[in-house]
């Protein structure tokens, strides 16, 4: 890549990070979710990437998690059957070794269950 393509990239990058910070004190609700039929864009990866691209971008970790499942059970509509771990509800589960609302950083080895 030339350089000034890559600055290019960079300056693009900060902007959609200070777009996302702006819509975030605005009370703005995000949804998290990869397009995995783009190339090189891997499920389940690609989803640890976004959520550390959101909390690099001023979302605490929980409400990263929460675009991931809440918010988008709540999107849908689904919310009485999806987005939070209760009985009656369906869920998958990532079982981890720590408390995932204070990550700040991509699981680079999380098992999967």
């Amino acid at each position: 890549m030339a350089p000034a393509d890559r600055e290019g990239l960079v300056r693009v990058y900060g902007r959609l990070v200070e777009s996302v910070r702006i819509l975030r004190r605005g009370g703005v609700d995000f949804l998290a979710g990869t397009n995995v039929s783009r190339p090189y864009i891997l499920a389940g990866f690609s989803l640890h990437d976004e959520l550390e691209l959101l909390v690099s971008s001023g979302l605490t970790p929980m409400q990263a998690l929460q675009a991931a499942t809440w918010n988008l059970a709540r999107f849908l509509g689904l919310e009485r059957s999806f987005g939070t771990v209760e009985s009656g509800k369906l869920a998958d589960l990532v079982l981890l070794d720590d408390n995932p609302t204070t990550f700040t950083t991509r699981r680079k080895s999380a098992p999967w269950f």
